[in-house]
């Protein structure tokens, strides 16, 4: 499944500072999409702030805990965890250490 980003500029972070418009909040569907008259809901699993998209597969897929022959899976990762917006691909005005602190609310908000 392709990674796909959402734009989050704009966004206003629990600590007060705005996003640039250039941040972004990157998720993959694995799966067909949700389809309520097939029986097929979605599932919405967040990644921690270290780890990747990639590193949950192993429990995605037909069969799997997470499985994708009943549900849509929707992973999203997180916030500073160096896919989605993070310390080392910001904007130069955001990068590294002048990267806001970003709350799990934050994160929830944002997805």
């Amino acid at each position: 499944p392709e990674l796909r980003a959402l734009s989050l500029g704009g966004f206003a972070l629990d600590c007060g500072v705005t996003l640039p418009p250039a941040a972004c909040v990157t998720y993959r569907m694995y799966g067909a999409p949700p389809d309520r008259s097939a029986g097929r809901g979605l599932v919405l699993h967040p990644t921690s702030f270290d780890a990747v998209h990639t590193e949950l597969e192993y429990r995605i897929g037909p069969g799997r805990t997470l499985d994708t022959e009943r549900n849509a899976v929707l992973v999203v990762n997180m916030l500073g965890n160096g896919v989605s917006l993070s310390p080392s691909n910001a904007p130069v005005e955001l990068a590294r250490a002048r990267f806001p602190p970003v709350t799990v609310r934050d994160n929830v908000r944002a997805q």
